[in-house]
């Protein structure tokens, strides 16, 4: 774990500059810690704040409790929502819509063999109502591929538009893939829309209300990318920022300026503006 947290404080955003047309977000960001989850939540794999709310649900990484929590911006412990009717296999990510409705990715795939990846959806009021996307990848054919075609491996999620848009974590060859499949219940084959070099890993994702901007968090780094006419791609990369906050699982946006970014070592962080990019 050593090597891995030297790696993660030692990362630069040159890589993705050169390659990717990123810019350096240093002079544009800051990073300050601003509290610490709760115990409960031991592993914070995925945020989500639903509109309205200035609360947020959370959850822990594989083989946890089939059950969200929710916690304030400092990470205090509010309540529990359990979800029945699911199991928490390798859950990564949350995502809420503007109906108040949640989305749980269990969709977790490290050996990159899994045929039952799903995403639940349920009403944060009524968890009772839960209801399955289950998906798999229109270009996986191998089950696991070789070793350098593993690039379905997803830790990433946001809605926008009916449709959920899920980021592979690029452990093969260094592309992150973007897939899109419909927020409805029903069995489906992601759809490929895009490829992007990250040299990190992603791990968390989300867009901003306004829907001008998405964020795409990997181990140490932070990437922003804007949206042009309601698309959903990686055409217009905006910064990179270094985060460098050890094991950097979840990230959400508080406002059109502000996100919350979280680790798995329980840390909570607040990135904010210096100056109008």
């Amino acid at each position: 774990m050593w090597l891995f947290y030297l790696k993660t404080a030692t990362c630069n955003c040159q890589s993705e500059i050169n390659q990717s047309g990123f810019r350096k977000g240093k002079k544009f960001y800051k990073i300050s810690q601003i509290g610490k989850m709760d115990r409960i939540v031991n592993e914070s794999s995925g945020l989500a704040k639903l509109t309205g709310k200035q609360t947020f649900w959370s959850h822990n990484d594989s083989g946890g409790k089939a059950e969200l929590y929710e916690v304030d911006s400092t990470g205090n412990y509010i309540s529990t929502l359990s979800i029945p009717k699911a199991r928490n296999i390798d859950w990564e990510d949350l995502a809420g819509d503007r109906q108040g409705n949640i989305f749980i990715g269990d969709f977790g795939n490290n050996r990159n063999n899994r045929k039952d990846l799903i995403i639940y959806k349920l009403p944060e009021k009524e968890p009772e109502k839960v209801k399955t996307i289950q998906f798999s990848y229109e270009d996986q054919k191998a089950f696991p591929p070789p070793d350098k075609e593993r690039n379905f491996d997803c830790e990433a999620m946001f809605y926008h538009q009916d449709s959920l848009y899920l980021f592979s974590k690029n452990r093969g060859d260094k592309q992150v893939k973007l897939y899109v499949v419909p927020a409805a219940e029903g069995t489906y084959s992601a759809r490929l829309k895009a490829k992007i070099y990250l040299k990190t890993m992603v791990t968390g994702a989300d867009i901003s209300p306004d829907e001008k901007k998405f964020a795409v968090l990997t181990y140490g780094k932070l990437f922003i990318f804007g949206i042009n006419e309601g698309q959903i791609n990686f055409s217009n990369p905006i910064f990179c920022l270094k985060t460098k906050r050890k094991q950097t699982e979840a990230i959400v946006f508080l406002d059109n300026d502000r996100l919350l970014l979280t680790n798995e070592q329980g840390s909570i962080y607040l990135i904010g503006q210096r100056a109008a990019p």
